[in-house]
């Protein structure tokens, strides 16, 4: 995977851009408001992904503009693909001049991986975050998994809905039925995420091996949060035991959505006792492993973007995860570039993004 080319016009505070980036390390420098982060995700648009910040329509469209556009030249399993993306009213997606129902349409043409500073959530947040991580993975490299996560959060909500309204002349009845769908779909949820949460953990393990010289090891747990009193081992009998507390409290408290990974640094819940360091190299192992298992499901490397990273790492560390991607088509935005790090890579420099 590797971008030819990206045009940019009324891009949040980007007037205009032609750029041509080096099929390696690319490094994106300047101060703060100069709109490196905005050249990130203008490339991270075309995943056909949501934003990593606002979602908002008019926040994508440079101020007292009308319109923006952005377009992208990029390789995929060795064929020349154009992608456009419009915002305006709404947003539009074009691929190779065809317009697309939506832009989520472009999901698995173009596969890039991001990392910034927000990710540390994945730590320090709460289980949604790191359950939505988890979700996001495995949708991207088993679209299956969307149906059936939609399916088991459709149902979810029916549930909640009858706890809540508890006046029906049918409502045991129904909750028996709900009982039972909402036990199948948690069932499929819960062995799809066991699956990829034991690839991801042996993946990161690697990384985190490799980012601090051996002297720290990474385990992940999958923890499924259950009643004390609850022994058996169906979500059938799980439902039906905690009956009594989700009507007295209206909502479903068990089940796939509340459950969590637990991030484990020597023994110990890295949310709880890591320190910033060894959050922010959990976070970066996980995004990186993350890229190994797109590489693995697609067979193409999908494009790195580090937004303000490496400047929080040693050079140590820094090298490290540059011999990582030495492969790989890199994007990464700094203050200070400094070349040493960057070994022999071709390495490419943008400045002066505003105001062109």
């Amino acid at each position: 995977m590797k971008v030819k080319k990206i045009e940019l016009l009324n891009y949040r505070n980007i007037h205009s851009c032609i750029y041509e980036p080096s099929e390696n390390v690319n490094v994106i420098y300047g101060e703060n408001a100069l709109g490196k982060t905005n050249l990130l995700e203008s490339i991270w648009m075309f995943t056909g992904l949501k934003s990593f910040r606002s979602a908002r329509n008019v926040s994508f469209i440079k101020f007292g503009e009308e319109f923006a556009r952005n377009e992208m030249l990029f390789e995929n399993n060795q064929r020349e693909m154009k992608a456009a993306i419009l915002f305006s009213k709404t947003k539009e997606a074009l691929l190779n001049g065809v317009k697309l129902d939506t832009v989520s349409d472009l999901i698995g043409e173009f596969n890039a991986v991001i990392f910034t500073p927000n990710h540390l959530s994945f730590v320090k947040g709460s289980p949604k975050e790191r359950r939505d991580f988890l979700d996001s993975l495995i949708c991207r490299v088993y679209p299956a998994y969307t149906k059936i996560l939609s399916e088991y959060n459709r149902v979810l909500v029916q549930r909640n809905c009858l706890l809540k309204n508890r006046n029906s002349a049918y409502f045991l009845d129904t909750l028996d039925i709900l009982d039972k769908k909402a036990a199948i779909a948690a069932r499929k949820v819960c062995d799809i995420r066991y699956k990829y949460i034991d690839e991801l953990f042996q993946k990161a393990a690697l990384v985190y091996d490799g980012i601090s010289s051996g002297r720290e090891k990474l385990n992940l747990r999958y923890v499924s949060v259950m009643p004390k009193c609850f022994s058996g081992n169906t979500y059938e009998e799980l439902f039906c035991i905690s009956r009594s507390e989700d009507i007295e409290s209206g909502t479903t408290k068990y089940g796939p959505h509340r459950d969590d990974i637990e991030i484990i640094i020597d023994g110990k819940n890295a949310r709880l006792y890591g320190s910033q360091g060894q959050q922010r190299s959990v976070a970066l192992s996980l995004k990186l492993a993350e890229a190994q298992i797109i590489e693995n499901e697609s067979g193409e490397k999908p494009v790195i973007l580090l937004d303000d990273v490496m400047s929080e790492l040693d050079e140590g560390r820094q090298r490290f995860i540059l011999d990582k991607l030495k492969d790989v088509q890199v994007f990464i935005t700094c203050c200070v570039p400094d070349k040493r790090n960057f070994s022999d890579a071709d390495v490419r420099i943008i400045t002066d993004l505003v105001g062109k």
